[in-house]
């Protein structure tokens, strides 16, 4: 198992490499967060949990909670898709 940071891990989902993003410590997070990368989903998510996003551009929402370690995986399994992003 390897610990990759954010952008290490965005460069592989970039290049289709899923095998590594899979074995990081971090990977499914990494892809769990990112298949709900939408920023009305993001706000969503944050709001339920009480997370102030009012410093970070929407750009920088995946990244800015991938790195919330307090954010529990339960916490990102229990999320629940508005049928209005989709």
């Amino acid at each position: 198992m390897t610990k990759l940071n954010f952008k290490q891990l965005d460069k592989y989902f970039r290049e289709n490499n899923f095998p590594i993003i899979e074995n990081d410590t971090r990977g499914i997070r990494f892809l769990k967060l990112r298949s709900m990368s939408r920023k009305n989903t993001m706000e969503e998510f944050a709001s339920l949990h009480n997370i102030d996003l009012t410093n970070t551009k929407p750009k920088d929402y995946f990244s800015f909670l991938f790195e919330l370690e307090y954010i529990s995986d339960e916490d990102i399994n229990n999320i629940k898709y508005n049928s209005r992003d989709y």
